[in-house]
């Protein structure tokens, strides 16, 4: 743009040149001054892959290894449409254990859900939090044995990502014993509540829900 010699009227077309630098200027500073509010690494999401735990608990640091509430872990609203219940048909119960120091076991938190009116058990998960991994095995392993001996038969290997697993049928139940770090859980499905083909596959994906409530 050619410069506007002293006391010359500048033309229509250069004032409206320069008014449009102006705003394309302002512009870039807002773009600028929003990008600036904005800045910061970006919000991780995660995706649930195959073998992968997927969690609905909250994140929140609590002074217990384990949490007290059950519903904070796999909630009562939740459950019916993972088993294909009807929607408000599901109650659940949070028991309290005590440490048992004979074998380290710092924690244990039992979860029941009943079907509402029925009276009817659905299904129960126990998680043990203990002084280390080594003695979360032992004791687990203690655990597989008695469960083999009352299954009649050796459960299926069944791990889920990095947590050793097996898979029992045992009459009108359906467990899976997982260790996890220094934890361990027990997780017991009522035969009859889904259907035959899909049963394993809905233990497995249960204990997925839980896995991540766990102490490592």
């Amino acid at each position: 743009m050619r410069a506007v010699p002293p006391g010359a009227v500048p033309r229509p077309g250069t004032v409206v040149s320069v008014v449009l630098l102006l705003i394309a200027g302002l512009a870039g500073c807002v773009r600028s001054d929003a990008a600036s509010a904005q800045g910061g690494p970006p919000i991780p999401t995660f995706a649930a892959g195959s073998g992968s735990a997927s969690s609905t608990v909250s994140t929140v640091s609590r002074s217990a290894l384990l949490p007290q509430d059950c519903d904070q872990v796999l909630s009562h609203e939740q459950v019916p449409a993972l088993l294909g219940l009807p929607l408000d048909s599901v109650d659940v119960h949070t028991t309290i254990g005590v440490p048992e120091p004979n074998v380290k076991r710092l924690e244990r938190v039992t979860c029941q859900y009943d079907r509402i009116g029925a009276g009817s058990e659905l299904l129960e998960f126990t998680m043990s939090a203990y002084a280390d991994a080594a003695a979360a095995r032992d004791h687990t392993a203690i655990n597989l044995a008695a469960e083999s001996q009352s299954a009649g038969q050796p459960g299926d290997p069944s791990p889920i990502g990095a947590a050793a697993g097996t898979y029992f049928v045992d009459g009108a139940q359906r467990i899976i014993v997982l260790t996890y770090g220094r934890s361990a859980l027990s997780l017991v499905l009522q035969h009859g509540i889904v259907a035959d083909d899909i049963e394993r596959s809905v233990v497995v994906d249960l204990a997925q829900r839980v896995l991540p409530a766990l102490a490592t």
